[in-house]
């Protein structure tokens, strides 16, 4: 057994909980297929909830450290993982603002898209009343994705602007949502040295 097999575990297959059982007769079988198809629809669209959570309790736990590793970044860029510290946040952000916080049902979050649900979170913020912030969720899920990500622009215009490093343009971008302002490359910089 080599060392790093209690870190590796073997996992099932993804299809152990979601094939119908075979030996069912075809009425049987058809039920057995369809609940099979709702449950895997269901963890599926909620899944971002469940890894929001594990990521969260090994953060705050400093579980990674019992994994051999010194860091929560180095767990998240480990090649198992391998999730990028703005994704492994996103999920984390998600699932402590809208469960733990608002204490909404993971069936109601998990229907909603989660960039969408990440995107609301700074604007949702601003209301005081968490009845108030529950209607603006289901005000803004309702919107088609180009009015959603109008009205959010909208609201986040007291915020701070985007900022953002293009490499195709090779220079910062600064974007005030509908006005736009670039910084330029001034080129490669010299390191000062006092003579």
């Amino acid at each position: 057994m080599d060392g790093l097999s209690p870190y590796k575990p073997a996992l099932p297959s993804v299809f152990d909980n979601f094939v119908p059982d075979d030996k069912l007769t075809d009425s049987d079988y058809a039920f057995d297929a369809y609940k099979k198809l709702l449950l895997a629809k269901k963890s599926h669209e909620a899944l971002f909830l469940v890894i929001g959570r594990l990521l969260l309790e090994i953060k705050n736990k400093e579980l990674y450290k019992s994994l051999d590793y010194p860091t929560f970044g180095d767990f998240l860029g480990s090649e198992e993982i391998s999730y990028s510290k703005e994704a492994a946040y996103m999920y984390m952000r998600v699932y402590e603002y809208y469960i733990e916080y608002l204490e909404m049902s993971e069936d109601h979050v998990g229907t909603i898209n989660l960039s969408r649900l990440s995107m609301m979170i700074p604007m949702l913020k601003k209301i005081e009343d968490k009845a108030d912030v529950v209607k603006k969720i289901d005000e803004m899920s309702s919107l088609r994705h180009s009015d959603f990500v109008l009205k959010v622009k909208q609201e986040k215009k007291s915020d701070k602007p985007s900022v953002y490093y293009s490499e195709s343009l090779d220079q910062w971008i600064v974007e005030y949502f509908d006005d736009r302002t670039n910084l330029h490359s001034l080129g490669v910089y010299k390191e000062y040295q006092e003579k």
